[in-house]
């Protein structure tokens, strides 16, 4: 659907179209990867010598439904936003970095960038989120807003601009497919992101911020130990429910 036409619809619309698709998203085929672990072994290789590459192929073959898979176009997307909670003083870099890094990206002034050219695999960058202006055509605009709330004092989004941009990633990987995307890779660019991520990690495992927090971009200890505060008080202002994923990406 035209990202413009998706996001006049109303709440219940965008709920529906949700389940909708997960329902057409198929199982791998369990056969198919039991053939190739067949394959595997019937190598002229010590079983398991290949590592995690054996498990990719394996998985693989159930993804694409083909034994031994052919990828000839790849394609990273990565999916910027800025997030509101930088407010709070939890990140070592400022808001701004995030639209320069996002244009560094199509520039191939970064490292995903540049390895991703070695391999020839295109990267399509794209703004769902950026907070402050930038100049960059090459940015692909699906903007649902400009950054999220400060998730210490607000939920960081609503439970409809949550699925707008859960659809959106739908929307996007399907053109991939429709162009002839043989692999995705999806990465993300948002200062901040480290404790927005935290926060859902938190939630969805019902383990403390200090168990699953991290000093993101280079924090010192005092800033550290602030992250963390400010993690574990909006988990308990919001008590998002764990068995409602939408609900606890549009809290925190």
């Amino acid at each position: 659907m035209d990202f413009k036409k998706r996001v006049a619809l109303p709440l219940p619309a965008l709920e529906e179209e949700l389940g909708e698709r997960l329902s057409l998203i198929p199982e791998t085929d369990q056969e198919l990867e039991e053939q190739a672990r067949r394959y595997q072994l019937s190598l002229a290789k010590p079983p398991g010598s290949l590592g995690e590459l054996e498990h990719i192929a394996v998985r693989l073959a159930g993804m694409t439904g083909h034994l031994k898979s052919r990828i000839r176009k790849k394609r990273i997307l990565v999916l910027c936003a800025d997030n509101g909670v930088v407010e709070e003083g939890v990140s070592s870099a400022p808001q701004s970095v995030t639209a320069m890094q996002a244009c560094n990206m199509t520039r191939h002034l970064t490292g995903m960038s540049c390895l991703a050219r070695e391999f020839h695999c295109e990267c399509r960058v794209v703004d769902v989120g950026i907070a402050t202006p930038y100049h960059c055509p090459e940015i692909v605009d699906r903007r649902i807003k400009k950054g999220t709330a400060n998730l210490a004092k607000e939920a960081a989004m609503t439970r409809r601009e949550t699925l707008l941009a859960i659809l959106t990633g739908m929307d996007l990987a399907e053109e991939a497919a429709k162009e002839g995307v043989d692999l995705l890779g999806v990465g993300e660019m948002g200062i901040g992101n480290t404790t927005t991520s935290s926060a859902v990690l938190a939630v969805l495992t019902g383990r403390s911020a200090r168990e699953v927090t991290g000093c993101g971009g280079g924090l010192l200890e005092e800033a550290y130990l602030h992250k963390i505060r400010v993690i574990d008080e909006a988990v308990l202002f919001h008590r998002p429910d764990p068995a409602d994923p939408v609900e606890v990406l549009s809290k925190v």
